[in-house]
């Protein structure tokens, strides 16, 4: 028991001792921010893996043994289960693609939608320049934010 609190107080003191919060303000420059975010990110990965060999460790190999005898029992009605769901998936959504509208069942609805209208933005805006009064009928949402890993 001693020992198990002695891990918890190491994690414990690990997540107070990193090295202290950035101040987030409009001097801060993005780049730097993003720094503190995906080491952040690194860090929570970190506590969460250290949790799972935690509690991984409580698991003596007779019980481990048993649970992969389990795993290994669920597997293939499993498998079945998953290409069965799939393969009703793509009968559904054939189907009310072809009947051309949607079908409700008890649990389940299988919505059809109209295909979505695209136009050529490029052409439109050059076409605009020409008819200023195209731009009446143009709308732009607000813009947003993803982020992503850097590609190497």
């Amino acid at each position: 028991m001693m020992s198990e609190n002695r891990a918890v107080y190491e994690v414990h003191t690990a997540i107070t001792t990193r090295r202290s919060r950035r101040i987030v303000s409009p001097e801060v420059p993005t780049a730097d921010l993003l720094e503190d975010f995906f080491e952040a990110r690194c860090f929570l990965d970190a506590l969460n893996l250290r949790r799972k060999d935690a509690l991984d460790a409580l698991i003596t190999p007779e019980i481990r043994s048993k649970m992969l005898t389990v795993e290994a029992e669920y597997e293939e009605p499993i498998t079945a289960q998953v290409a069965r769901i799939a393969e009703l998936e793509a009968i559904v959504k054939d189907r009310v693609l072809a009947d051309g509208c949607s079908t409700k069942g008890t649990h389940l609805h299988a919505v059809w939608m109209k295909g979505r209208v695209t136009w050529d933005g490029k052409s439109l805006e050059a076409y605009s320049k020409a008819d200023p009064k195209l731009l009446a009928f143009r709308t732009e949402g607000s813009p947003s934010v993803v982020i992503r890993g850097v590609k190497e």
